[in-house]
């Protein structure tokens, strides 16, 4: 009888030429998964999440480390499972137990399908915002789309393998090692071709420079065509309140319909791209008739944008969003280009005269260009520059400024290698005036960031990150504070914030994004500002914090409690008629011992936040060649003199701030300054140390310099002051000068004066800080001399201060005061801007 080949004799016949099919298929399938991933991850970022090409190139280069490998064991081993299959369906084809073999195939397939929709979606090693997750509802589609393609993949590559083995031709072909080389080098070409164009992107990086801020100049506007009753006029528009729809405020030309304004770009701006926004104002849709506002952009009497917002009551949010014109890219211009904006009323059944005033306009209104920026390298004469602010910082809250407990030993480790400033202070006793000092190293009385009717830092000042960005610095911020955001313009320079829109974050939200910024910026130079709130109201301190400074939460405690014993203590209910503050009448003393301690918990916990930064600088090995700078934007009163919060004075307690700086270029370690210094300083500080400058800076005293060879006065203000049992947006100045420390109210009373008198020259105080620390004693009728010597050279800042200031700040839109009132700096319908249609009338020779 003939004998009968077994199966398992053909696979041992057919082994030896089946690995070098086998390493070719596994080359070739595991250069379609990374082909596959890396157009997965393109999709994801690019288009759903609309994100620039340039850093998600680099970003999924930074995934190769884990992701070429993965892909490529699991082409190996899918290779041979469809391999496997193959052969034995090929040898035992003769046979009966068809079933078999299809349930052979069924399982190699959904085996190769689990192993490609892993790598397809990054599933379990890469990070979570890169996997599409089963929850979301996106990430869902995601998934199906990745397993629809997995399975047809698996399915592919299960039907080479068998034609690998049913025809002889494509056996000879399989079995070449001239294409198992072919595919092995483009394995390595394909992940190593898109990581030298990562590497090449990174070494240059394209940013929008800011050419013109049309809002903001003089003269720019011709006024073609106006409404009867109303001139085109700057201000701030809010199409919605909803934070959640893209409708926030934008200072804006209001051109109330009709209307048409003209421009011309002049020569020495060179090709711009205009990038603005179409919007109404929110309150339209519920006063105004049923219309419609056409919006239109010609560029030399060309048309480039047209759109239509609907006033129907009924539309929803979304309807209201910003109409972004030009897409990412905006709209190009040329030298000479001549710009018309338009307003239309669409809705012709209204008579002329009954025209009404809708505010409707062009948001932003800004002249870019692209600029190619080469990225460099961090040395000690141009070093990488952190710039930390803990908001609503006492200084007496940090162990290395003498607190008993232990409550700051990442900050007690980073003074004890560098300078450590112990009578420095902030320009005021608020975060917004605070920090655009900050930023900008100006007073409050220059900058012109005072409160909420002027709250947009202005783009005719140079701030610290677009003095840095100008010397080669990558800059990024990560802002937990509401206040500090793009909508304020407290981005100007940074390539990237990440920032709150709507209510405070706490450092355990924005840690991650912080590291992953600093492991994508490790080797290049980069400036980061890090605005922390942990201590702010709310608390929320973490376990071990609480342990830290111990106690138990009083029963009926709560800090919507203490709002309301901040308003009767504002009111003047925590003070007798003659001055004597009696906090207790309002607040009990177990109350005010939990809140305190409940404040310290938070400065400990955020001082562990500053460590992982810090401990992050140290693995990647940056802290030789960068400058760490920490402060605080002002304090805050636990019943020091009456009140709480911050805001409401200029009393030590808010406006002296802790301040230090270690690492590159620090030359003495464990330095204790005793200088008097403000921290605005620190702008020009940074800035020198980064090889630029800034000019603007009023005296620009180098803080690198221990201990300055002069001492000058340092000046603190708040607009939102409260003297001698009142406060409604009241002015109190501050100026230290040695020992000495006057605070000036111009229009402050004394203790039991009617408010509606005149106040005269206003009312001061005058403290002794070397025998009165804490500013209990008013020193002003005995040192008449002193007082009124301080109060001239306070009158003389301020005047010379405010020259400088920008001709235009603008206030808050109705956005960010519902901000302010949901984060509790204002109550009611305090300062709406919008209480009132339509906005004052101003200067037709001005349209503004």
């Amino acid at each position: 009888m003939p004998s009968t080949t077994s199966a398992d004799d053909v696979l041992a016949a057919q082994r030896p030429r089946a690995i070098v099919a086998w390493a070719t298929l596994a080359c070739a399938t595991a250069s379609a998964l990374i082909a596959l991933r890396v157009s997965a991850l393109l999709v994801m970022f690019c288009v759903y999440r609309a994100e620039p090409v340039e850093p998600t190139i680099t970003r999924i280069a930074a995934t190769f480390g884990f992701a070429v490998p993965f892909a490529m064991a699991a082409g190996a081993v899918a290779a041979g499972i469809a391999l496997s299959a193959a052969m034995r369906s090929v040898a035992g084809s003769g046979s009966r137990g068809g079933i078999s073999r299809i349930a052979r195939l069924a399982l190699a397939i959904a085996a190769i399908s689990v192993l490609f929709l892993a790598v397809l979606s990054g599933w379990p090693l890469d990070v979570p915002e890169h996997i599409p997750l089963p929850s979301d509802p996106r990430g869902r589609a995601g998934l199906l789309r990745l397993a629809a393609v997995a399975i047809v993949g698996a399915c592919a590559l299960t039907w080479i393998a068998h034609a690998v083995y049913r025809g002889r031709a494509l056996t000879r072909l399989f079995e070449r090692r001239g294409l198992l080389l072919a595919a092995a080098a483009l394995l390595v070409l394909l992940p190593g071709g898109f990581w030298v164009r990562a590497v090449s992107l990174r070494a240059t990086r394209v940013v929008q420079e800011n050419v013109r801020e049309l809002l903001f100049e003089d003269g720019v506007w011709t006024v073609e065509e106006r409404h009867p009753e109303r001139e085109p006029y700057v201000d701030v528009l809010t199409p919605t309140r909803n934070y959640l729809v893209d409708g926030g405020d934008l200072p804006s030309l209001i051109m109330p319909p009709p209307a048409r304004v003209q421009f011309r770009v002049r020569p020495e701006d060179g090709p711009v791209s205009l990038r603005t926004s179409a919007g109404l104002r929110f309150r339209q849709y519920d006063f105004s008739p049923e219309c419609a506002v056409g919006f239109r952009i010609e560029v030399n009497g060309a048309p480039v944008f047209n759109d239509v917002i609907r006033i129907v009551k009924s539309d929803g949010e979304g309807q209201r969003a910003w109409r972004h014109v030009g897409g990412a890219a905006g709209i190009p211009l040329r030298p000479g280009d001549v710009v018309s904006l338009s307003t239309t009323l669409v809705t012709p059944e209204i008579p002329r005269a009954s025209w009404p005033v809708i505010s409707a306009g062009f948001g932003k209104l800004r002249l870019e260009r692209k600029v190619s920026r080469t990225r460099q390298r961090a040395s000690s004469a141009a070093p990488n520059i952190v710039l930390i602010v803990m908001d609503t910082l006492r200084t007496d809250h940090l162990s290395c400024y003498g607190h008993p407990l232990p409550t700051t030993p990442a900050l007690d480790r980073l003074a004890a290698r560098g300078i450590l400033y112990e009578q420095a202070y902030a320009t005021s006793s608020w975060t917004w005036p605070s920090t655009a000092s900050l930023l900008t190293g100006i007073s409050p009385a220059a900058h012109g960031v005072v409160d909420d009717f002027a709250c947009h830092l202005s783009s005719g000042l140079e701030t610290l990150a677009e003095a840095l960005a100008a010397r080669g610095y990558v800059t990024g911020a990560f802002s937990c504070n509401p206040l500090i955001g793009p909508n304020t313009h407290f981005d100007q320079g940074f390539e990237s914030m990440d920032a709150s829109a709507y209510s405070f974050r706490k450092s355990d939200v924005v840690l991650p994004g912080i590291v992953s910024w600093l492991r994508d910026q490790a080797p290049y130079r980069f400036f980061l500002y890090l605005h922390l709130v942990d201590p702010h109201m709310p608390h929320m301190a973490t376990p071990e914090a609480r342990a830290l400074v111990g106690g138990d939460e009083p029963a009926n405690f709560s800090e919507e409690l203490v709002t309301s014993y901040v308003a009767k203590l504002e009111a003047g209910e925590g003070h007798t008629p003659t001055g004597e503050s009696r906090p207790e009448l309002v607040m009990p003393p177990e109350h005010q011992r939990w809140l305190e301690r409940s404040y310290t918990a938070s400065v400990a916990t955020c001082d562990h936040y500053v460590g992982r930064v810090l401990d992050e600088l140290t693995a990647l090995g940056l802290d030789e060649n960068t400058l760490v700078a920490f402060t605080s934007d002002h304090g805050e009163e636990f019943l020091d003199h009456g009140l709480l919060a911050h805001g409401q004075s200029v009393y030590e307690e808010l406006v002296h701030v802790p301040l230090i700086l270690a690492g590159s270029g620090i030359a003495q370690r464990g330095v204790r300054s005793d200088a008097i210094v403000s921290n605005r300083h620190l702008a020009p500080t940074l800035a020198r140390a980064g090889g630029a400058t800034l000019a603007q800076s009023e005296e620009p005293l180098d803080l690198i310099r221990p201990f300055p060879p002069m001492s000058e006065p340092v000046f603190f203000s708040t607009l939102h002051g409260w003297w001698n049992g009142r406060r409604e947006r009241l002015q109190i100045d501050g100026i230290r000068d040695g020992p000495w420390v006057l605070h000036y109210a111009p229009a402050g009373r004394p203790w039991g004066a009617a408010w509606e008198s005149d106040p005269g020259e206003g009312d001061m105080r005058l403290f002794d800080l070397s025998t009165d620390p804490e500013q209990l004693r008013d020193r002003s009728k005995d040192q008449p001399e002193v007082a009124r010597e301080l109060r001239a050279r306070l009158i003389d800042h301020v005047r010379s201060a405010s020259e400088k200031k920008p001709a235009r700040v603008l206030g808050a839109g109705s956005a960010t005061m519902d901000m302010l009132r949901n984060v509790g700096y204002v109550g009611g319908d305090e300062g709406d801007p919008d209480a009132h249609e339509p906005p004052p009338e101003k200067p037709a020779s001005e349209p503004r």
